[in-house]
């Protein structure tokens, strides 16, 4: 049982190593290139949004084979779910809006 422990707890120190590469990889790469121009914020912010949706497929593929690994298929497939949902409202952040507001059009009344 200590070798599994301490196997865990390495692979944990791991995964926070890993983490942090993608996240410094995605993040802390020379952006000027990209915010170039006259309108360097909105190029800023289609890089940015490019790199927040591969962090999010590498965390979500992360947690699918964790569910894989044990055999969870309810958290696979929620995992799935809220996965694509996420993913989706990355890509298309305006879709989030129209959802709120017909939701607040339909408690308004």
């Amino acid at each position: 049982m200590k070798k599994i422990r301490k196997m865990k707890e390495k692979i944990r120190g791991n995964f926070s190593k890993v983490v942090s590469l993608i996240l410094g990889l995605c993040f802390l790469v020379p952006n000027y290139v990209f915010a170039a121009g006259p309108n360097y914020g909105q190029n800023f912010g289609n890089y940015a949004l490019d790199q927040i949706f591969w962090v999010a497929v590498v965390f979500i593929a992360f947690a699918l084979v964790g569910c894989l690994v044990k055999r969870n298929v309810v958290g696979i497939v929620v995992t799935i779910l809220i996965g694509v949902i996420v993913l989706g409202i990355i890509k298309d952040p305006t879709g989030l809006q129209s959802v709120g507001t017909a939701l607040w059009n339909t408690v308004k009344g």
